[in-house]
């Protein structure tokens, strides 16, 4: 593999903007359903359905329901654990052009789904892109778009209805057209080709299929928690999968994402710096401004001798500079901007240091100091800490991380929870709020405001905001039981508060139709310039809907609460792909001009799911317009188009990679696919092409082809209009495997393998909503993919997720499988270390032989 810089490139991209600047629009058979019905009962030029016999599921043509002539098509699902489909003919169709498909559904009860589906010339879907539409009792048209990925030489359509969702749907005037060059132009200003136009919640995972798989989500961003500057400039610090990486700030300058890289400093200030501590969220990751516009964060370094420190970075200028300030030991908080807090300070922070252990699971005994820093000749001084209590409960602020306190001018009001005498029986964990006077530097009016249940619990971690008329705004935390609500009887004290009320008294119950409960965990707080409070939450939720069979899950929600109103009803925003326990590391915070942004990802213990996985697998960030009503996946557009024009400049130009692939030999590769994030090209005869609009700073690059070792790599784009590359790529050996001898070490979960003469027999049984197989190779070998054939034996069309694990991750993909042989290939950045075939759903058979490793 080499890496030198060439000459400039033609740019393959001017190839695709062949189109007119009218809609090149594509013949969809029979788009509006008007033409009557072929052998087997179903609409001419629709020859596919699937998942019908089941519970009386059915697809049919409809008279009288249409939004264009007189006919639709509906389906009836009655079926939770199946899905229901029609297909249409395939469509003949080009790599490289951007297809966007619309149809217009109606849903009588549950949700509405359609796919963009593209297939190579062996008849293997390649890739998809879908939709989902929850409004019931209305016509809605809904669209989604994708660039064909190489290999494509067919499109097909899909309405469909998946599993765990039972309704009733009609479809029609389904069309199809290819992206003009001015479209195409816009789409890769600054924009992510995932879908951005109506609610897409609830988001129901599937497992091993999130957010990336069901939207195409891959955007330019970091996905974390995002605050704003006083131009509503996003900032986003850097994290992985990882519990402990980060390094950098993520922010907007003119349309594009640059690095605001904060290591340098750190490592400026200690030379021995080794690496940071749980710096992917864990214990926080805000970036907080203050009335000024400083910046603030929290990190934990380790130095080399294993001595770990915790720092205050502070920034007066966006990020440009970074100054290091120590601070004591312990688990620390910063003060955030989560409502009408003054900030006319430095934030305050917040040292919780263990005292004595609690006999409590989650139970100890800890020291809560505040500490407030202040400026001073250009930088900061950080006083001696104030001690509020010795009883402190520790907080939980990987996920939820309310705010602890909110500024006035000469005051800040804090709460906390705390520890009691395991001996004595206590209703819950005692809540307290009080008010820290910043010139006697005492804790005053401390008031018992309520009891977060279970008692001694450090997940009972409370929240507070601050509204325009200093009203003050307190939940108590809870650990799956109710939050208590409560309000200030007077602005800017904490003296005297109303009774504390429960939040929620719904969605769990005991049995069908049994009374209900709020069961309510990890407290994100808000409060907006409207003075409506929002919050979000994981929600234990049980016998209340058609997920997992009325069983216990634990959603992610939301509710708000408008000045002078009730607590609305709680809005499930995601269901989990598996039943039981769940933890969403969910964040939740404001723009300047009152848009939402949730950032979150699943993680469960249930199965394959369980806590060795990464911690922050499969991340995403949604957003609100319009105050939590409805919502959608963040793209980059959303934060541009909410940047203040009066923001300062900052040269902005898309970065742009060219390059010329190249075998062993020297000899130029055509139709080798390359990509970096949603910008995509293919090379053409020469071996050239041209990856243009890079809207960030840095880029992971990946370029692939059959029969040769894919690679995957950062470049750096920050100092270059143009980055010229020559990529050689390495061919690559196959290995036939040896079948039974993995089978017969595998690890399987509710999977029955049976060998018959030269293929296997796996059938796939129903535990949890899912079964699956590990397959694990001789670690002496180097991997980097698997090429097998099979097809499905009962039923006659099955799905199943591949993940494939490997040195730097896991790699995940559908396949689809029929009653006909194909051949899949799945690759990996790095070597393979064992692969999993799991079923979603339902239970089956399929037949895999012709087993290959390739090195």
């Amino acid at each position: 593999m080499t890496n030198v810089v060439t000459r400039v490139l033609v740019m393959l991209l001017a190839l695709l903007f062949t189109l007119p600047l009218s809609a090149a629009e594509v013949v969809v058979p029979n788009f509006s359903f008007e033409e009557g019905t072929a052998v087997g009962g179903y609409p001419v030029g629709w020859p596919t359905p699937f998942g019908l016999g089941s519970m009386g599921s059915t697809i049919e043509i409809a008279d009288g329901r249409a939004i264009d002539g007189k006919h639709s098509v509906k389906i009836i699902d009655r079926f939770t654990d199946g899905s229901v489909g029609l297909r249409s003919a395939r469509i003949p169709a080009s790599p490289g052009m951007v297809y966007i498909a619309s149809a217009d559904v109606y849903s009588e009860a549950g949700l509405s789904q359609f796919y963009l589906e593209f297939w190579d010339n062996r008849g293997q879907r390649i890739d998809t892109s879908m939709i989902s539409e929850t409004a019931v009792g209305e016509w809605r048209t809904i669209n989604t778009s994708k660039q064909a990925p190489a290999g494509t030489t067919h499109i097909t359509l899909l309405v469909y209805s998946g599993v765990g969702n039972v309704g009733i749907s009609y479809y029609d005037n389904i069309t199809l057209r290819m992206m003009t060059e001015e479209e195409f132009t816009q789409a890769y200003q600054l924009k992510e080709l995932f879908p951005v136009a109506g609610s897409i919640t609830p988001i129901v995972l599937k497992p091993f299929q999130h957010e990336e798989a069901l939207f195409d989500y891959h955007p330019w961003y970091t996905r974390n928690e995002v605050t704003f500057d006083k131009y509503n400039r996003p900032y986003i610090r850097y994290r992985t999968d990882d519990l402990d990486e980060t390094g950098y700030i993520q922010t907007l300058r003119h349309n594009r994402w640059v690095e605001l890289d904060f290591t340098a400093a750190v490592k400026a200030a200690y030379p021995y710096f080794d690496r940071y501590v749980r710096g992917g969220g864990w214990n926080g990751a805000a970036v907080v401004f203050d009335a000024d516009d400083d910046m603030y964060t929290l990190v934990r370094i380790r130095l080399r001798d294993g001595k770990e420190i915790n720092l205050l970075l502070y920034s007066p200028d966006y990020g440009e500079t970074f100054q290091c300030y120590e601070l004591p030991n312990g688990t620390t908080q910063i003060e955030q901007r989560s409502g009408h807090g003054t900030m006319n300070r430095p934030p305050l922070i917040a040292i919780y240091s263990l005292r004595q252990n609690h006999p409590a699971e989650y139970g100890s005994y800890n020291y809560l100091y505040v500490l407030q820093p202040m400026k001073a000749a250009g930088g900061l001084t950080i006083p001696e800490p104030v001690l509020v209590t010795a009883d402190a409960l520790p907080p939980s602020q990987h996920s939820g991380g309310a705010s602890f306190a909110a500024s006035g001018v000469d005051k800040a009001f804090i709460t906390w929870a705390e520890a009691t005498d395991p001996n004595v029986v206590y209703p819950g964990a005692p809540t307290y709020v009080a008010t820290f006077d910043l010139q006697s530097k005492k804790i005053v009016d401390k008031v018992l405001l309520a009891y977060g249940h279970p008692v001694n619990d450090g997940h009972n971690t409370p929240g507070i905001v601050m509204d325009s008329k200093g009203y003050l705004h307190v939940i108590s935390g809870a650990h799956g039981a109710n939050f208590y609500y409560a309000q200030s009887t007077a602005p800017y004290s904490t003296a005297e508060w109303t009774e504390p009320v429960a939040v929620l008294q719904t969605g769990f119950a005991g049995s069908i139709g049994g009374p209900e409960r709020g069961r309510q965990t990890y407290l994100a707080f808000l409060c907006d310039a409207d003075d409506t409070l929002h919050i979000a939450y994981r929600q234990w939720r049980q016998n209340k809907e058609v997920y997992f069979d009325g069983r216990l899950y634990g959603a992610l929600a939301y509710q708000q609460k408008p000045a002078g109103e009730p607590w609305s009803d709680a809005q499930v925003l995601v269901v989990p792909p598996v039943p039981t326990y769940s933890i969403f590391y969910h964040k939740l915070s404001l723009d300047k001009n009152g848009r939402l942004y949730l950032s979150y990802n699943f993680r469960s213990n249930v199965g394959e799911y369980n806590f060795e996985t990464p911690v922050y697998q499969y991340r995403a960030v949604l957003t609100s317009a319009d105050l939590g009503k409805t919502w959608q996946l963040a793209a980059s557009e959303d934060f541009a188009a909410g940047v203040y024009p009066d923001a300062p400049t900052y040269d902005g130009t898309p970065g742009r990679i060219a390059e010329r692939v190249v075998d062993q030999q020297g000899n130029a590769l055509a139709g080798v696919a390359l990509s970096v994030g949603p910008v995509k090209a293919v090379t053409d005869a020469d071996g050239r092409a041209v990856l243009d609009g890079m809207y960030v700073d840095q880029a992971s690059l990946v370029v692939k082809k059959a029969g040769y070792r894919s690679w995957h790599q950062q470049v750096d784009l920050p100092q270059h209009a143009t980055l010229e590359l020559l990529v050689e790529l390495v061919s690559a050996a196959e290995v036939e495997a040896d079948l039974a001898a993995l089978f017969s070490n595998a690890m399987k979960i509710d999977v029955e393998a049976e060998q018959t003469n030269t293929s296997w027999h796996l059938r796939f049984g129903n535990r949890m909503g899912a079964a699956g197989v590990t397959l694990k190779f001789d670690s002496s070998e180097s991997y980097w993919a698997i090429r097998f054939e099979g097809r499905a034996v009962q039923p006659a069309n099955r799905q199943l997720t591949m993940r494939v694990t490997h040195l730097e991750g896991v790699e995940e993909q559908e396949l689809a499988f029929d009653n006909q042989w194909r051949e899949y290939i799945i690759e990996a950045p790095s070597d393979l270390k064992q692969f999993n075939l799991t079923s979603i759903g339902a239970a089956g058979t399929i037949e895999i032989r012709n087993f290959r490793l390739v090195k």
